[in-house]
């Protein structure tokens, strides 16, 4: 199969993981930090190793500050839950995943939070006059999508974050497409919360995500339990990351993502970013040549396109792209108002995404089906 749904989770994980998920469910079967014994200690150990690397790759401090979750999804829905209060204002682009509007807008209708969205062009410029007009108005919290998993357009992330910052308003980056694929430094972006997920770019298992939290930013917690820690006490721990990790943790799959995060500081964000960047312009260029074809994605997009066909529609797109063994992705891809913005809603578009181990001839071959499929539409 030609795989080109990296957005969705890549395919295939990087060497080592599979191993170290077995290694975790034959040998480190006990529960992390509940007991001395030497599995209990060695599945310790298996999150120290996981977290201290994470935070390198992070370029954070204190890997403390680190926590372990079930993918973006989750994290996004604790920094959110964690933070907004009834009648407070949070401020979004127009090109966010459902995984931020869906909590945004459960709390809109039972505690009367404000969702305010910044004028965002298309292209991903963002009117930083609309925005810093809109920061103003003192929003509690601001969500931003580093990349659009619809367009792959970057959004101008540092320089939101820096700007919400001096206007003393905490920020969230949603880094779901692009931690692993290109360098990032929570040092350097000043950010209070990062979310991400550890089967897309990362090329660890599914089931597996980080949360970042910076040194000093609290966030409530949402999920309370047992940690472990300070068991004499019935109320949540205050130190992290206990604070944030209740419950038996995913032990095999933080780790593969152990595994996973070697071979990215091996190989290197900066070289992953280059790769799917020079495929990205490639493939761009091969679409924008194809009669009847529009992208809707600009030609420097990272990692993802989409595109539509004058008269075909997505999801006939993809049901022969399925017949020719090609694994796309129609739809909204679970971002509605990114297709509001972009002008394919309601029926959206179809998707390629491409991942470190795309090669040249997958996509040649992708575009060579697209061509043949849209002939006789001519």
């Amino acid at each position: 199969m030609v795989y080109l749904d990296h957005a969705a989770t890549s395919s295939p994980k990087a060497p080592g993981v599979a191993l170290a998920v077995a290694d975790a469910l034959g040998t480190s079967i006990a529960n992390a930090n509940r007991a001395s014994h030497r599995s209990a200690i060695a599945a310790s150990m298996t999150l120290y190793r996981t977290r201290r690397r994470a935070a390198a790759l992070l370029g954070a401090a204190d890997s403390d500050r680190v926590i372990f979750t079930s993918g973006t999804t989750l994290a996004l829905n604790m920094v959110i839950l964690g933070t907004l209060r009834p009648g407070d204002g949070v401020l979004v682009s127009p090109l966010e995943h459902n995984a931020v509007m869906r909590p945004l807008q459960r709390l809109a209708q039972c505690a009367s939070i404000r969702i305010d969205r910044f004028r965002c062009a298309p292209d991903g410029s963002v009117d930083l006059a609309d925005y810093r007009a809109r920061l103003a108005a003192k929003p509690a919290l601001v969500v931003c999508t580093a990349c659009s998993n619809v367009t792959g357009v970057m959004l101008p992330w540092p320089e939101l974050a820096a700007l919400a910052r001096a206007a003393g308003v905490r920020f969230c980056l949603d880094a779901a497409q692009v931690l692993g694929t290109m360098p990032l430094s929570v040092t350097d972006t000043p950010v209070d919360f990062l979310c991400a997920s550890g089967h897309k770019g990362l090329l660890g298992p599914t089931g597996t995500g980080l949360l970042y939290v910076a040194p000093d930013v609290e966030l409530d917690a949402v999920i309370c339990g047992g940690t472990g820690s300070d068991s004499a006490s019935e109320t949540q721990p205050a130190a992290y990351p206990d604070h944030l990790e209740s419950g038996t943790l995913n032990l095999a799959g933080i780790a593969g993502l152990g595994a996973a995060l070697e071979f990215i500081a091996a190989t290197g964000p900066a070289a992953v970013a280059r790769r799917l960047d020079t495929l990205t312009a490639a493939a761009h260029a091969a679409l924008s040549a194809i009669s009847g074809i529009t992208v809707h994605s600009p030609a420097n997009a990272h990692g993802v396109l989409s595109f539509t066909h004058a008269q075909l529609s997505p999801s006939a797109l993809t049901r022969e792209f399925d017949r020719h063994d090609i694994a796309v992705r129609c739809g909204l891809h679970c971002a509605p108002a990114a297709h509001q913005t972009i002008g394919t809603y309601p029926d959206g578009t179809v998707r390629f995404s491409f991942g470190w181990f795309t090669t040249e001839d997958e996509i040649g071959n992708a575009i060579t089906v697209l061509r043949s499929i849209v002939c006789g539409c001519d």
